[in-house]
Formats: structure tokens, sequence, C-alpha cells
């Protein structure tokens, strides 16, 4: 059997911020940000109860969490849109630029109802994330009932993820393959 008590909180703030210029009747430019920040803090406990083949019990294990997790998200976009003459024949660029910043922090323990030494191990994870997007896009309307649409997108992204776990042994962390 396993039972799990979680707790989960912190502080989470966002912070939006963006205006349109109008140039003319048919010229827009938009500038936009984003900044979020959040400061968690998780603990759980953990429960094993191990049964042997005949039902009874064998033994209890109990393994706690304490996790701090600081994540921070930076959101920033240009767009440009001019309309023409006529519904729905407009062209439309977007900048889009985003950075993500996640770190968690673990301490665990984990002993047992046998006396065994307990097992201390700690979790480094850091999640860094780049991303720019370009798009430009054109449609104009033709007719009847169709539609010229063309358009254009690329996408540059960077991921890094570093995962260390550590484990005490004889009084020094050791680096866990």
């Amino acid at each position: 059997e396993r039972f799990r008590e979680h707790t989960r909180g912190g502080l989470y703030h966002n912070l939006k911020a963006g205006m349109d210029v109008f140039m003319g009747t048919h010229d827009v430019l938009t500038l936009s940000g984003l900044y979020k920040y959040s400061d968690g803090l998780n603990d759980a406990l953990l429960t094993y109860r191990d049964f042997d083949s005949g039902g009874a019990p064998a033994g209890v294990t109990t393994r706690t969490e304490k996790e701090t997790e600081e994540q921070r998200n930076t959101e920033a976009a240009l767009s440009y849109r001019r309309t023409f003459g006529g519904e729905g024949h407009e062209w439309s660029s977007d900048l889009r630029w985003m950075r993500g910043r996640d770190r968690e922090y673990s301490d665990l323990l984990e002993y047992d109802d046998a006396g065994s030494d307990p097992l201390k191990q700690r979790v480094n994870n850091t999640e860094d994330e780049d991303n720019l997007l370009f798009q430009s896009d054109y449609v104009r309307p033709l007719s009847g009932k169709g539609k010229i649409e063309t358009g254009l997108k690329s996408t540059f992204r960077r991921i890094n993820n570093d995962y260390t776990v550590e484990e005490l042994d004889s009084g020094s962390w050791d680096t866990l393959p």
C-alpha cells in the first residue's frame, strides 16, 4: 500500500502590460510584455506498507520530501498589422521572445521501521528555455468565395535541463549517475 500527503503553497505574481499605437487608419503597432514570478514550497510525506505473500505486514518505509521551486518567465511581443481596402485584406507580422527559468531544490529522507540507516538525498533540477518566434501573414480575399493566403513562420528554441541527484554517504554528498 502507498499513502501520500502533499502540501503545496507559495507566492505567485504576474505583471502584464501592453499598448497599441495607431499610425493612421490602416496601421497598428502593438507592444506587450509579461513577467511571471513564483516561489513555491512543497512538502510530501509518503508511507509504503509492505506485506508478505500471506498478507501479513512485512514493513513500513517512510519518505519525506521538502521542495522549493522558483519560476521566472519573461515574454515580449512586437506586432504590426496593416489593413487594405476591402474586408479581410490585411498583412500582419509578429515578433515574440520568451524566456523561462525554473529551479527546483528538494531534500529527501527515507527510513524504515527495521532501524536501517536512513537514506538522505537532495535533488537539483534546473530547466531553462528561450524561444524566439517570427511570423508574417498576408490575406487577400478574391471575388466570390476564395482568397489568397500566404505566410512565413520561423521559430528558434533552446532548452537546457540539468538534473542532479546526490546521496549522503559517510558524511559526503555523492552524485548519482
